[in-house]
């Protein structure tokens, strides 16, 4: 072995015995282990020491942090942006470490409400960011907890839709409305629930699944431009006259058999759909479109 490849050799091994004491002695001294996802730049002391913990899933130093030392994540959150404690675990995916602040108590639907410019503002909950994970079982065990699937974000938007534009995370919708969120409730009470964000876009697989679990496509829709022009019914147009994806196409049958079934016709095209299938090459005319 050459001289140079001793002394890398030995400095390595100097590097790694080293480390080996600074974690004994870190160890020794009662200091808790560095958070492997920037938990310092949110919390410290003991708020620290449990945001750790539920990284790293210790449900024994979790129930010691909250049971003997009085950590209450319920009322602890960063001054970055509000986080509130129990949504710790979500950043750093850790269900174990979730499972165990709910466990011993903490609060699905903790957050900091501050008033504002004469007005109260809710920063974000755990609720919040959970419907947004790709993992569907952050959010269900909050609910199962007591979460509450109504609540809305700090813009005032409902989860549902946090859920749908967060890259279609269909699994946390379907948790929603299977754990009791309402299911007809509008983002902005113009019509837009749940259902008309999928049939608006030819999401018929995910519409016919809503409708069976209560949705409504009849909900009247308002306009934005003009609240006081009579109201329109844009899910039955979209579920009548728009267009779609080849698998979603026997969804959309499955959709317009719904309203045939109660009495409900197919409406006249509306123009902008009529504009649409030209763009994509669909036929335009009424009659030349039969029902699927």
């Amino acid at each position: 072995m050459s001289r140079i490849h001793v002394r890398t050799h030995l400095h390595a091994t100097h590097t790694s015995f080293a480390a080996l004491a600074i974690a004994a002695l870190l160890m020794l001294s009662g200091c808790a282990p560095a958070s492997q996802h920037g938990a310092s730049r949110y919390f410290e002391g003991k708020a620290l020491e449990l945001a750790i913990a539920s990284e790293r899933g210790d449900a024994k130093e979790i129930a010691r942090l909250m049971k003997d030392e009085g950590v209450n994540p319920n009322k602890i959150f960063s001054s970055k942006e509000g986080v509130p404690l129990i949504a710790w675990p979500l950043r750093a995916e850790n269900l174990d470490g979730l499972r165990a602040m709910l466990e011993n108590g903490a609060d699905p639907n903790a957050r900091i409400v501050k008033h504002l410019h004469g007005e109260d503002y809710h920063f974000n909950n755990a609720m919040v960011y959970a419907s947004k994970m790709e993992d569907p079982r952050y959010l269900k065990l909050l609910m199962e907890h007591g979460g509450d699937g109504n609540t809305r974000n700090s813009n005032n938007e409902m989860l549902l839709l946090q859920a749908f534009i967060a890259g279609n995370k269909w699994q946390n919708v379907q948790t929603l409305v299977e754990q009791g969120a309402r299911i007809n409730e509008q983002n902005s009470g113009r019509g837009d629930s749940i259902l008309s964000y999928y049939a608006g876009r030819g999401g018929f697989k995910q519409a016919y699944w809503l409708i069976e679990h209560g949705a409504d496509p009849t909900l009247p829709t308002t306009s934005v431009i003009d609240p006081a022009a009579p109201p329109k019914y844009a899910m039955v147009e979209d579920i009548y006259w728009g267009i779609t994806t080849p698998d979603n196409l026997p969804w959309q049958k499955k959709c317009q058999q719904w309203l045939i079934a109660r009495g409900i016709p197919r409406p006249p095209m509306p123009e902008h759909i009529r504009r649409t299938r030209e763009a994509f090459k669909f036929p335009s005319r009424e009659e030349d479109i039969p029902l699927l």
